[in-house]
């Protein structure tokens, strides 16, 4: 009798492949979500590395180290009055090199001259001596800045006739340092200690962060509870604009420090734009979808990361009361933040 061959029939194949499809389907997001959650923890990571190194310095120092060294920012009255007499730039994500196993880079540095040529071309301020070593090293791309969620990862570059903005291949930073609410432009970090603002509550309250020009708080001054008090925040590097995104090794105008700047009028662009996440069109500036500079933001869905001034790592709705966030962000406010 005639041997009889079995085989599929195209009916059953396509069966099997739709069913490997829908299994395909299902499990794709749960990788996802895994890999992004193992991202998250890397994340968390890197901030408690970096807690761990700022209260290393600490100890060394009593003090946590300064934001930024002898900004190029600070307008002509207030150098006169501070003694600033040149620029540096060096920011407090060198001071703290030794500290997350990067002495080698450290040592690299010298901290006499500046770390680039950003300035306000209105102080007339000199930038002290020769900045293309110190430039280089600035430009080291180092994990441990880097959120693993983090797109659009690369070096910033300006060269523009906006000089507050100069950079030279500088390596990219996923996080910034809680100034308080006030930023990179103010003078040193002992002079505005005693500035206050108005909350959108009505409340009045001191506007210190954590860090400040030339100077910066040591555990003493956080009167507010180190557990209460931010002291880094997570950054996307997809800013409003490429110029925004956040670098490490060349201080300059902008996105040395985040945070919220409040503002009494309850619904005012400052109370809206430098939320978590927070999206500038919905803030009423139309085309610009991305976080402002000094905005805290990440990659992760619904929130970003903050690291607490006891060195704890948090996870911060991007839903946070308002108040509560803003309070987070000063050191010596005097009012009870509650369970965030």
């Amino acid at each position: 009798m005639p041997r009889r061959h079995r085989g599929f029939t195209l009916i059953e194949l396509l069966v099997v492949i739709a069913i490997i499809a829908v299994l395909i389907a299902l499990l794709l997001p749960a990788v996802q979500q895994a890999r992004e959650a193992a991202r998250r923890t890397q994340c968390k990571n890197n901030l408690k590395q970096i807690g761990l190194a700022m209260h290393n310095y600490h100890d060394t120092a009593n003090q946590f180290p300064p934001g930024m060294i002898y900004t190029g920012l600070i307008n002509a009255g207030g150098a006169a009055a501070d003694g600033q007499g040149f620029i540096l730039n060096h920011t407090g994500w060198s001071m703290i090199l030794p500290y997350i196993d990067q002495g080698n880079l450290y040592n690299q540095f010298n901290f006499s001259q500046a770390s680039n040529d950003a300035r306000d071309g209105a102080n007339g301020l000199p930038v002290m001596g020769n900045f293309q070593p110190n430039r280089k090293w600035g430009s080291e791309m180092l994990p441990v800045y880097l959120c693993p969620s983090a797109t659009e990862v690369f070096k910033v570059t300006y060269q523009g006739a906006d000089t507050m903005f100069w950079t030279d291949e500088a390596a990219p930073n996923c996080y910034m340092l809680a100034g308080g609410g006030l930023g990179e432009g103010y003078r040193s970090w002992g002079v505005y200690g005693g500035s206050n603002a108005a909350l959108p509550d009505g409340t009045t309250v001191n506007l210190q962060g954590a860090f400040g020009n030339n100077k910066s708080a040591s555990i003493r001054d956080f009167t507010d509870g180190t557990s209460n008090s931010v002291m880094v925040y997570e950054s996307t590097l997809r800013k409003v604009y490429t110029v925004y995104g956040p670098v490490w090794g060349q201080g300059r105008h902008i996105a040395v420090y985040g945070g919220p700047l409040p503002d009494g009028t309850p619904n005012s662009l400052t109370n809206c734009l430098f939320k978590i996440n927070a999206n500038p069109e919905r803030c009423g500036l139309a085309g610009l979808t991305r976080p402002w500079a000094r905005t805290p933001s990440s990659e992760h869905v619904g929130g970003c990361h903050v690291l607490m001034g006891d060195g704890s790592c948090r996870f911060m709705s991007e839903n946070i009361d308002y108040i509560a966030y803003c309070l987070t962000g000063f050191i010596k406010d005097g009012r009870v933040v509650g369970e965030f």
